[in-house]
């Protein structure tokens, strides 16, 4: 099960920061973006973490679907006070 949720992780993290990265960054700057994003996620911080998402972003797992980065955040910080996501569940 745990495997599922990270893969329903990495595959939201290419859906929705891939459109933003599109415009030509360079690798180092994709990197950069994908290190904040684990560094963030592996260390609970769900502001940071959900800040990679856009504004309309949506996420399924099986909690059911949301959509929105209020909703989003709100989300993976009950996740983090949970322990369903963060330090014990590292990349």
């Amino acid at each position: 099960m745990k495997r599922l949720y990270i893969s329903v992780w990495i595959l939201a993290v290419t859906m929705f920061a891939t459109p933003a990265l599109s415009t030509g960054p360079s690798d180092a700057a994709v990197r950069a973006t994908i290190e904040k994003f684990f560094a963030s996620f592996n260390g609970s911080d769900a502001s940071v973490t959900t800040d990679l998402w856009c504004a309309e972003a949506a996420d399924i797992n099986i909690n059911g679907l949301i959509s929105g980065k209020a909703q989003l955040e709100e989300r993976v910080a009950a996740e983090f006070k949970l322990g369903v996501t963060g330090p014990g569940c590292t990349f």
